[in-house]
């Protein structure tokens, strides 16, 4: 095989890839990520209830660029999620919202992949939504 010829292949093979995992990136629903809860999570605690909290919240998808991929109101929870970006298969953002009993409310706010990622990327992705969501309820959006 010429030196063309196998960079062609090579080519066809990592661009397969890629589209198969944008395909499971965008193929997964956000309810995915409160069934299987993620193991990094971070959370932290509120004077505002529950119902109030859920509306921060949303205010903070709707004025940035997270979209919402799921909620139940109901059960208190929703899902953040940002796409498929060069350089990550995106993401999804689990928060679950209780009531604490002591007028406080705990809000539990995880990270989990679209399509299997993994490393110091989802950390620091984690890290800044949850800085985000935090600061949104010091100002109350």
């Amino acid at each position: 095989m010429r030196l063309i010829d196998q960079l062609i292949v090579s080519l066809s093979i990592v661009l397969s890839i890629i589209g198969i995992f944008c395909f499971i990136a965008a193929a997964k629903k956000g309810e995915s990520a409160i069934k299987d809860r993620p193991y990094k999570r971070s959370s932290f605690t509120t004077e505002v209830c529950p119902q109030e909290a859920l509306k921060v919240i949303i205010r903070y998808a709707l004025q940035t660029d997270y979209m919402i991929e799921a909620l139940d109101e109901n059960q208190r929870w929703i899902v953040l999620g940002k796409p498929v970006t060069f350089t990550s298969w995106g993401f999804f953002f689990p928060i679950w919202i209780t009531n604490r009993g002591d007028k406080k409310t705990l809000i539990d706010v995880g990270i989990q992949s679209k399509a299997g990622q993994i490393g110091v990327l989802v950390s620091r992705t984690h890290e800044r939504f949850f800085n985000g969501i935090k600061a949104a309820f010091l100002v109350k959006l």
